[in-house]
């Protein structure tokens, strides 16, 4: 692989023409860039600096007010190059100038060129720095200064007791009749703020019931508080953990809360698999406190997802995602209505619920830092929650 850039002086009438050779790929280095950088000057000396070693080469000068001329390309690559006659600077010294103005911009990280390879990643886009926080339904290890608006409507809620994880038990402090299935709408409102290490999240629900048995509803459900706090920050690899508090600010018996406060510790992986896919991961333990003895339950929460870059520009991208979340309940019980009518409690200790949550965002900052997301998501598994939710995600980034 060859590449090449071009830098020009207009002052001293200086042309730099810099070429990228990688070899071809070794197990012990995959990646291992040389460099040849050809200097030009008015004079008609030429400079040739290859991987750090310097040669100089005598050319004549052109005549007055005509242009320099071009200099030629690479044909028999580095190794078949004459010895150098003088040593020099590194190569690095070499490049700063040239590559002065790119690494000013955010867009262009040194440290990706030197992670990916000059002929790789030179012009990082948006999709890039926001592939790790494309996400629906996992959490990303990232941490960002966003306000999303979150629209979610959810379908056939089969078992919204089960574990007390969505509303509390049927027939104590939740709804008085059992339910065969709930269909829902959320409006969820989110703020994150913090820095690149430490962020808080505050978000605030409004649920809108339809239940089959019991009446509908509308109002606050149940607020939360999240921590992240970054462990390991890399740019390959970070990881981090994250703490959720659930407080009980819905209204129970109508259905728009649990009844008791819950904590949610977990950690959060994100891996670049390349410059284009990034790799995400989730565990979590949700701990209910002062639920219902018998119906409430603690559950363990996994996932994996992946978002790769599709369309990419300075300041516009898309971005498809694709996530697999499942649930393990580890105790619990929840209500189902029999072939009867009658409402009958069963356990579900080690019901394990899978999800699969297909979707894609837009980012954009062409008229301000707006990103929409649209996503989907359904069970593959026979226990389930839901049949089916759809999301619309609104986030401002600031």
């Amino acid at each position: 692989m060859v590449g090449a850039a071009i830098e020009t002086d207009p002052r001293t009438e200086v042309r730099t023409e810099i070429h990228y050779q990688l070899p071809r790929p070794t197990p012990s280095s995959p990646y291992t860039p040389r460099h040849r950088v050809q200097i030009v000057e008015p004079d008609g000396e030429r400079v040739s600096v290859v991987s750090g070693q310097r040669m100089v080469e005598r050319l004549p000068a052109p005549p007055a007010g005509e242009p320099l001329p071009p200099i030629p390309p690479i044909d028999q690559g580095v190794a078949n190059m004459p010895s150098p006659a003088e040593p020099s600077t590194p190569i690095s010294r070499q490049l700063e100038p040239i590559f002065e103005r790119m690494l000013q911009s955010p867009r262009h990280d040194w440290r990706i060129w030197k992670h990916w390879g000059p002929n790789r990643c030179l012009d990082v886009g948006l999709g890039y720095e926001l592939a790790g926080v494309s996400l629906f339904e996992m959490d990303s290890a990232e941490t960002m200064n966003q306000f999303r608006f979150r629209f979610a409507a959810t379908y056939n809620h089969e078992t919204p007791d089960m574990a007390e994880y969505f509303w509390a038990r049927t027939g104590g402090r939740g709804p008085g009749l059992a339910e065969s299935g709930v269909d829902y709408q959320e409006v969820r409102l989110m703020m994150e703020t913090g820095g690149p290490r430490l962020s808080v999240q505050t978000e605030i629900p409004i649920r809108i019931l339809d239940p089959e048995n019991n009446d509908n509803t509308a109002g606050l459900s149940d607020m939360t508080v999240t921590t992240k706090t970054v462990l390991i920050q890399g740019e390959r690899l970070q990881l981090t953990q994250i703490f959720r508090n659930y407080f009980n600010t819905g209204d129970v018996p109508k259905g728009l809360g649990t009844g008791h406060v819950s904590l949610e510790p977990g950690l959060l992986l994100r891996s670049r698999l390349g410059p284009r896919t990034t790799l995400h991961g989730e565990l979590k333990y949700w701990i209910p406190l002062g639920g219902d003895p018998t119906v409430s339950g603690q559950i363990l929460r996994y996932g994996l997802g992946v978002s790769r870059v599709w369309r990419e520009h300075d300041d516009h991208a898309v971005v498809p995602t694709l996530e697999f979340v499942a649930f393990s309940v580890l105790d619990g019980q929840k209500t189902v209505i029999d072939s009867l009518g009658n409402a009958v409690r069963l356990d579900v200790d080690g019901a394990t619920i899978v999800n699969i949550y297909p979707g894609i965002w837009f980012v954009s900052e062409r008229h301000g830092k707006t990103d929409l997301g649209l996503g989907t998501g359904f069970s593959i598994t026979d226990v389930r929650q839901y049949q089916q939710v759809l999301r619309l995600d609104l986030r401002f980034r600031f």
